[in-house]
């Protein structure tokens, strides 16, 4: 699985990265059952809750598009859908999207505005910018591991310690 998602009344959305379904969670049913199998995606990653019943999913491949989740209608969330691939970490907050793109050179941390569909760069081709996965926003500030150490694994999946770097975690004041 990429991510989850919990909406208030419990109902959880996970993404699952080696197919491209959604599945989802429902009290009562723990057992994942699939709710979304989009057509033309490849690798989910992030998902983020939006307003107004809305699902965003990020498709490493080809972009990040919000799907109404009464109708599981899929839409870019913006025309130019190239500017959003290579999402990973996904967010939401106050009608802006925030990606964590590890899949673009340079790895960038970008925010879409959702009324007009505008892209802009909020983090980019910085050293500590290794590869910025995941993230977490609270009280108007976005935090995000910038420099997730994938690359400094071995072919078994352990460390290179004598290569391994420190962690950052980066900010940016997202408040209005």
């Amino acid at each position: 699985f990429g991510d989850l998602v919990t909406t208030e009344t419990g109902t959880v959305y996970i993404s699952d990265s080696s197919e491209p379904i959604v599945y989802k969670i429902t009290e009562g049913n723990y057992k994942p059952e699939e709710f979304l199998k989009p057509e033309g995606l490849f690798n989910l990653q992030g998902l983020a809750l939006g307003a107004e019943n809305t699902l965003y999913i990020s498709d490493y491949i080809t972009g990040v598009y919000s799907v109404d989740l009464s109708s599981k209608k899929i839409t870019p969330v913006t025309s130019e859908a190239q500017l959003t691939r290579g999402t990973d970490g996904l967010y939401f907050s106050n009608g802006q999207l925030y990606l964590m793109q590890n899949g673009t050179r340079p790895f960038q941390v970008a925010k879409v505005d959702i009324s007009s569909s505008s892209i802009e760069i909020l983090d980019r081709a910085i050293p500590e910018l290794n590869e910025p996965t995941l993230g977490i926003i609270k009280s108007g500030i976005l935090y995000f591991i910038a420099n997730s150490p994938w690359a400094f694994y071995d072919e078994e999946n352990n460390p290179k310690s004598e290569e391994w770097p420190k962690l950052q975690i980066r900010k940016v004041n997202i408040q209005n």
